[in-house]
């Protein structure tokens, strides 16, 4: 009968685990092999890819995001969108100078959005299994699927970032929690305001004023420069249009 036992909980947990960092080597490689096949193949296009190839090498030089407007002038990408986490995809082309390198780097990034998502289904349900199930649906999402597979944009990256910045705020890691909205906001000029909600939600929700307060604040700032100071700045030519109907 004590053969008959189950294994004691604390592996349990650990089979668990290993089944979600399968889930993301699967998601990551499946996605980094077709990313790559279709760029291969020549379904990426100028719009997004090749623009965001010629900021992140121009990045990588020193400069502030240079690529070819819809009209063939050399503008800076920061007069249509503030996208600063593409300075850190500059100092990845050093180790691969390549499209390549960005298409690879989205899949593995968006693939670990089942980390914080099994975390928190464990924080919140208890049940292994229906955490798995959940980390399988995050992965299993078409949305985020076609996001990945779209070319290559950086606010793609803000689903996994946000999703720790979830996980962080439940669990009161604070670095954590600041470090992924960071990475969050600066996918985008717009992720400021998904910030904000988010800073209501830890406050609320979670009961944690003071952290929800400053998040809110640093999200609506983060937005309100971004797109009233930042990108008026660097707008130039048709920028200045796009902008206005955008938004």
């Amino acid at each position: 009968r004590v053969g008959r036992c189950r294994p004691p909980t604390p592996y349990r947990p650990r089979w668990a685990a290993a089944a979600v960092g399968a889930m993301v080597a699967a998601f990551a490689g499946f996605f980094s092999v077709w990313s790559l096949r279709r760029h291969e193949n020549f379904f990426t296009a100028r719009f997004d890819l090749g623009n965001m190839t010629q900021a992140v090498w121009s990045a990588a030089q020193g400069n502030l995001l240079i690529s070819t407007d819809g009209v063939g002038e050399q503008v800076s990408r920061l007069g249509g969108h503030v996208e600063p986490v593409l300075f850190l995809f500059g100092g990845l082309w050093h180790l691969w100078s390549s499209p390549q390198m960005l298409l690879v780097v989205q899949a593995a990034a968006v693939a670990t959005a089942a980390i914080p998502t099994y975390l928190l289904a464990r924080r919140w349900v208890g049940d292994l299994t229906i955490s798995l199930a959940f980390a399988a649906a995050a992965l299993l999402l078409p949305a985020l699927q076609w996001a990945t597979l779209f070319d290559f944009h950086p606010v793609t990256l803000a689903a996994p970032a946000l999703l720790w910045a979830i996980w962080a705020a439940a669990s009161e890691r604070n670095v954590v929690l600041a470090v992924s909205l960071i990475l969050a906001m600066s996918t985008k000029e717009q992720v400021g305001l998904t910030v904000c909600i988010l800073g209501v939600w830890i406050a609320y929700s979670l009961g944690r004023r003071r952290a929800g307060a400053v998040v809110a604040a640093a999200g609506f700032v983060w937005s309100a420069v971004a797109i009233g100071v930042v990108m008026p700045h660097y707008r130039s030519g048709t920028a200045a249009t796009v902008v206005q109907d955008r938004y």
